[in-house]
């Protein structure tokens, strides 16, 4: 999330794709605690109103993103 940041600071073409974590997720296969879960969800959404005040785009669905992306690589190639 940082990086990614980073890069819409830095005015870089940016998508982005920002999926929500449910509680009782596992990662690694440790069960983030419901606190953990609302800081990593919080820290997602300071990251989408970044991007929405820059007008990048921002997907919850990988395919969808990819898409734009290729989209927005084609238009720069005209």
């Amino acid at each position: 999330m940082l990086e990614a940041a980073h890069y819409i600071g830095q005015g870089c073409n940016v998508v982005l794709c920002i999926q929500h974590l449910k509680q009782g997720v596992i990662i690694d296969g440790e069960k983030l605690t419901q606190t953990g879960v609302k800081d990593y969800n919080r820290a997602r959404s300071y990251l989408a109103d970044l991007a929405n005040r820059d007008g990048v785009p921002i997907f919850d669905d990988v395919g969808e993103a990819v898409e734009c992306a290729v989209k927005k690589l084609r238009h720069d190639e005209i």
